[in-house]
């Protein structure tokens, strides 16, 4: 076995390449009702919260704050959301979600519902046990990169 396939064997490179290929199948899935995983996930934060700032969205994706603005031109632009000036401060502006963005939220659900269910027939495994082991290793992981930041 060359070095290749001893690295790409540990976890860490098998979970980024999968986490690849199903980026890529929602992007896919996600395309017959004409949006991006982003804005369903900004979607979904803003169905949460009713509103939001486009820095608390911007928090929510990982994404900068140049980044939340494109994605959320975009999601004006196709009526899925809309920007409200606040009464109270005119230069915070608020993101509301619309009933046509809401609507394709649950129509995205279903799709990824959909996929979670192929993923836990063809693996074999409970996807919720498997989704908390991944929570686990993520706030492990987070842990102990703040530790070594000290």
């Amino acid at each position: 076995m060359n070095h290749l396939e001893k690295i790409s064997e540990y976890t860490g490179f098998r979970l980024g390449e999968a986490n690849r290929l199903l980026r890529e199948l929602y992007s896919q899935r996600l395309a017959t009702l004409g949006v991006k995983p982003s804005q369903i996930y900004a979607l979904g934060v803003l169905s949460d919260q009713k509103l939001s700032m486009p820095s608390e969205i911007a928090k929510a994706l990982g994404v900068s704050r140049p980044s939340v603005t494109t994605l959320l031109d975009r999601m004006v632009r196709d009526e899925l959301i809309q920007r409200v000036k606040d009464q109270g401060n005119r230069r915070r502006i608020w993101i509301v979600p619309l009933p046509k963005g809401l609507e394709l939220l649950e129509e995205a659900h279903n799709i990824l519902q959909e996929i979670e269910t192929v993923l836990e027939t063809k693996l074999g495994f409970d996807m919720v046990e498997f989704r908390e082991q991944l929570k686990i290793l993520s706030i492990d992981t987070s842990a102990k990169l703040k530790a070594s930041k000290k």
